[in-house]
């Protein structure tokens, strides 16, 4: 990764460099494994972690073979979902490497509570869902919040691809929702969001 490093500020190839060592090992993907990664993300990795880190080469390959995004991004969302980054330091890499951030500065958060059944926008209630018969809408918008809400994630539905399962589940989280809305990404295996 040091090639791609080159052209970044000092103290922030230090802190990419920092971030891979604590979780490019097989303790890091471990703890990947068993708090971060949802069900479905484990179950399409094969429900095996030792296969999975050899085949993906490590923790940070496991993160792109289910959540995508560049090589720098990884390393931040993995880190960071460790708790080996604070979520101003997650900002503040985001930010140096010009990826884009899901707070923008802080002024944009969403927050889904499952007990309560509700998606939140900077506080906000925009959309409150009912908890029975919503399997896989909850299953949606858990992997958003237990990836930290970017912009993108693998599908968390089913691990070949269903279009129909996908699009029906969207359409009903839009429907009665505010400011926000979700998306396939066309390639149909991701589900995006953006501001409405």
């Amino acid at each position: 990764m040091s090639e791609q490093l080159k052209h970044l500020p000092s103290r922030v190839r230090e802190a990419l460099v920092t971030a891979e060592h604590q979780i490019q090992n097989p303790v890091g993907a471990e703890r990947l494994w068993e708090r971060v990664l949802t069900p479905g993300e484990r179950k399409r990795l094969g429900n095996n972690l030792p296969t999975s880190y050899q085949r993906c080469g490590g923790t940070i390959g496991i993160w792109l073979q289910v959540r995508g995004g560049t090589i720098q991004r990884a390393i931040v969302e993995a880190a960071h979902a460790l708790g080996f980054l604070t979520e101003a330091d997650r900002q503040w890499l985001l930010r140096e490497l010009d990826e884009p951030t899901s707070s923008a500065g802080g002024q944009f958060l969403i927050e889904w509570n499952r007990v309560l059944g509700e998606l939140r926008l900077n506080g906000k209630l925009i959309r409150k869902v009912r908890l029975a018969n919503a399997t896989h809408l909850l299953d949606l918008l858990d992997a958003f919040q237990d990836a930290g809400w970017p912009e993108q994630i693998e599908d968390p539905l089913s691990v070949e691809p269903n279009g129909q399962l996908l699009r029906e589940t969207l359409r009903t989280l839009n429907n009665g929702l505010t400011r926000l809305r979700f998306f396939a990404d066309g390639t149909g295996h991701g589900i995006r969001w953006e501001r409405h």
